[in-house]
């Protein structure tokens, strides 16, 4: 099965990712007052309630775009999903200011390597003619999040309680994992991609291996046979650098 246009599902996906990531982190700040009035919490300690997330938030920019590195955009988008949703459904079961505080904690470990992976999954999807266009279409995903969080929540809390409204929210995720995982590989083994998608995506790429590999053969490296002795991108190139690329990339 071929899915064509499947680069824009994927924008899709990255996306909705940040609306969830938004109206995850925002679940607590509209349900502030009620939690402050049931746990008990003042004032000084629910700032250091919010410290606790963005500590947590900033140290990970750093460790999280390590992590997408280590292991790739499908598994660590997926890892930090699991982890950032699963830590705001436990806010449901915090019962005091370092309970929360803690979850926080966890919860700003794996938000921000939303945007990490997102950025990741640009670079390899998406030529340099269309990069700008999706970033701004998952940045836009912040504020649409933070736009339908308070209404949304709003009415969680009033129809079931704030509990329920923590676990709510946190399902997302999960729902969206799935999607994930069956739509996100690389572009360049990807089952469902069409081959002309493939070598628009992969263009870029292709062009900058054809042009490194024109240089190595200008400076007489090429073999009697006219092969490129050397590998541009993880594939030996042979005969002409135009079409030796598109035939190293597309069996």
């Amino acid at each position: 099965m071929r899915i064509p246009h499947l680069r824009w599902w994927i924008a899709g996906l990255l996306f909705l990712s940040t609306v969830i990531n938004y109206v995850d982190r925002q679940t607590l700040s509209v349900l502030a007052p009620v939690l402050r009035e049931e746990l008990g919490i003042t004032d000084s300690q629910y700032a250091n309630i919010l410290t606790a997330f963005l500590a947590a938030y900033t140290v990970m920019y750093v460790g999280s775009g390590f992590l997408v590195d280590r292991f790739g955009t499908r598994r660590s988008l997926a890892g930090f999903m699991v982890w950032w949703s699963a830590a705001n459904m436990a806010h449901a079961f915090a019962r005091g200011p370092w309970s929360l505080g803690g979850l926080r904690f966890l919860l700003g470990l794996g938000e921000s390597g939303n945007f990490m992976a997102a950025f990741k999954a640009v670079s390899e999807w998406y030529p340099a003619k269309e990069r700008a266009f999706v970033h701004g279409l998952v940045q836009s995903g912040a504020a649409i999040g933070a736009i339908v969080a308070p209404p949304v929540i709003t009415a969680l809390n009033a129809a079931y309680g704030w509990q329920p409204a923590f676990l709510v929210t946190g399902a997302l995720g999960f729902v969206w994992l799935v999607l994930w995982l069956l739509l996100y590989h690389a572009p360049e083994t990807h089952p469902f991609v069409t081959p002309e998608e493939r070598e628009c995506v992969l263009e870029d790429e292709l062009k900058a291996h054809g042009e490194a590999c024109l240089g190595i053969r200008r400076r007489g490296a090429c073999s009697s046979h006219g092969s490129f002795p050397t590998r541009c991108g993880g594939s030996t190139f042979s005969g002409s650098p135009s079409t030796s690329s598109r035939s190293a990339a597309f069996p």
